[in-house]
């Protein structure tokens, strides 16, 4: 078995897990809301892991994972308005902190927003919300737990895209089997997207099929 890249794993020694002196703390108010963090996770769960290696992890993911000693796929969920949603992992780049997408001239589809800058490439950003028949959430919760917005950078073959997403839950690795169908009455516009359901104490998430969301992205955006 292959050995993992050692992980910068600041979160216990500068982070929450540690002795709080992270200057990035102000900004995140908890680790695991750095993108650092998230993509550490997104990178673990990549990797062919040790045995033993997710104990750490274990211990300091503070959202609960679905467990599974036979998993045999992942996804990155994320909520948009107030659904939730997982993507496949193996199509995700990275999670970005949400910045200031530009809008383009004579722009005709609304599913472009414009363009983001993402470590000094310009991407084009797009919303799922019309396209997965998602209401846009007004914020106007009493909660003091602070969310953070994300972007999350997707790529399939030589198509990237960048998906601004409400709230980024993690990457979850779950069995097949764990799949819930969807239902055989005729499909909303959500479900057309969608191969089944992946449920957790908390929370319920469509699977989306990169396929034809590259698919019919790449029709509807130009």
């Amino acid at each position: 078995m292959k050995e993992l890249p050692k992980i910068n794993s600041c979160w216990n020694s500068i982070g929450v897990w540690g002795d709080n002196t992270c200057p990035e703390l102000k900004k995140y108010n908890h680790c695991r809301n750095c993108t650092l963090f998230i993509n550490s996770g997104k990178e673990l769960f990549e990797k062919e892991i040790p045995e033993g290696y997710l104990n750490e992890w274990t211990e300091i993911l503070s959202r609960e994972k679905i467990e599974d000693e036979k998993a045999d796929n992942s996804c990155l969920i994320f909520r948009l308005g107030t659904e939730w949603f997982g993507i496949d992992s193996n199509i995700v780049v990275e999670v970005t902190d949400f910045s200031a997408v530009h809008s383009l001239p004579h722009q005709r589809s609304k599913l472009l927003q414009g363009i983001v800058n993402v470590r000094g490439e310009i991407k084009l950003a797009v919303e799922l919300y019309d396209l997965l028949g998602v209401e846009k959430q007004v914020d106007v919760s009493e909660n003091k737990t602070k969310i953070f917005k994300r972007h999350i950078v997707i790529q399939k073959n030589k198509d990237s895209w960048v998906i601004p997403v409400d709230e980024v839950f993690g990457v979850v690795k779950f069995n097949e089997k764990r799949v819930t169908s969807l239902p055989a009455t005729a499909k909303t516009a959500k479900e057309n997207f969608l191969r089944g359901f992946i449920k957790t104490d908390k929370i319920e998430a469509g699977i989306i099929v990169s396929g034809i969301l590259f698919e019919s992205l790449g029709k509807n955006v130009f």
